[in-house]
């Protein structure tokens, strides 16, 4: 009976060391776990940023050739006034 007792005994501790384990292991798990929520936080908010920088040159981008045709139509008609100007001369 004794012999039951300790062989109950031992396999009690051995439980209980395997939980104390596994209680670590899940802490662990955790914290590696709140780590990588705030890097993919970080990443998105980065990510975010860029997009919003990105959209701004692509407005950038459509107001600067705008700009540019503007500037073509403004030429081509002082290029046609242009002949008049030396007849006028």
């Amino acid at each position: 009976m004794e012999d039951e007792q300790i062989q109950q005994q031992k396999q009690l501790e051995q439980v209980i060391s395997e939980r104390e384990s596994l209680g670590k292991q899940l802490l662990q798990r955790n914290n590696e776990r709140a780590l990588l929520f705030e890097k993919i936080r970080i990443q998105q908010s980065i990510l975010s940023k860029g997009d919003f920088h990105y959209n701004q040159r692509l407005e950038d981008i459509h107001l600067l050739k705008l700009e540019v045709k503007k500037l073509q139509r403004k030429k081509n008609i002082l290029d046609r006034t242009l002949p008049n100007t030396e007849e006028l001369r």
